[in-house]
């Protein structure tokens, strides 16, 4: 369900979510407690746009990890929870601070089509870097693509953002939230995307609440959404 190779996904709807999860080992605990959450997520915001279309994956460190880049196909309702336990958070990244999100964002520049979406959103929720260029090599592994050269990665950011109304939903570094490098990773994203669309997680259980407050936000219907919170 996950493989990205040789894969493109779409969805028709005028509302479609993408929501990639970091799984490396930084991450602890992190990924399965959103993992449960997730459910919450489609059966809140439907409510209010019924033909909600959202596609989960998960992020890793293609420089080390056995599954870098895992991306369901869109899906709404039931089918969903066979894509949230299709994905596997394997718990590892290289240690250098930097994880593959730009691999993920490369996957969604080019691979996910949504033609008559009227503001998708996507998510990247992690606590690292992404890497400073989109790897030929991992590209071809990972997702069937030939590039020329390496692509640098800020600008496919730059592309997503014309794309998407993209955010990056920052949980603190490590075990213990080292501030020096959630700083540093705080800065890194923000000088690509800007300051205003790196959010600052206070703790796991608050994920899934964030990402669907942003969303009723821009959807108008943040009034009903605090009250159901």
């Amino acid at each position: 369900l996950v493989d990205p190779r040789g894969k493109t996904i779409s969805s028709d709807s005028k509302n479609a979510i993408v929501f990639g999860i970091d799984g490396t080992g930084s991450m602890v605990n992190w990924p399965a407690e959103i993992f449960d959450r997730l459910p919450l997520f489609y059966q809140t915001l439907s409510q209010y746009r019924a033909d909600l279309e959202v596609s989960f994956g998960v992020i890793g460190d293609a420089t080390c990890d056995s599954y870098p880049l895992q991306v369901n196909s869109f899906g709404k309702g039931v089918s969903l929870e066979d894509h949230i336990n299709a994905l596997f958070p394997e718990g590892g990244g290289g240690g250098q601070v930097s994880e593959s999100y730009e691999l993920f964002g490369y996957f969604a520049m080019n691979k996910v089509k949504v033609p008559n979406a009227v503001s998708p959103f996507l998510f990247i929720c992690g606590d690292e870097k992404f890497y400073a260029q989109v790897d030929p090599a991992q590209v071809e592994h990972y997702i069937g693509d030939k590039l020329q050269a390496p692509l640098d990665s800020k600008k496919v950011l730059e592309g997503l953002m014309q794309k998407f109304d993209m955010y990056f939903l920052q949980k603190p570094y490590g075990n213990a939230g080292d501030p020096r490098v959630t700083a540093e990773v705080r800065e890194h994203w923000a000088n690509a995307i800007g300051p205003q669309r790196v959010i600052a997680l206070p703790s796991y259980d608050r994920v899934v609440d964030i990402a669907m407050g942003i969303v009723a936000k821009k959807w108008g219907q943040f009034g009903d959404f605090k009250e159901n919170l």
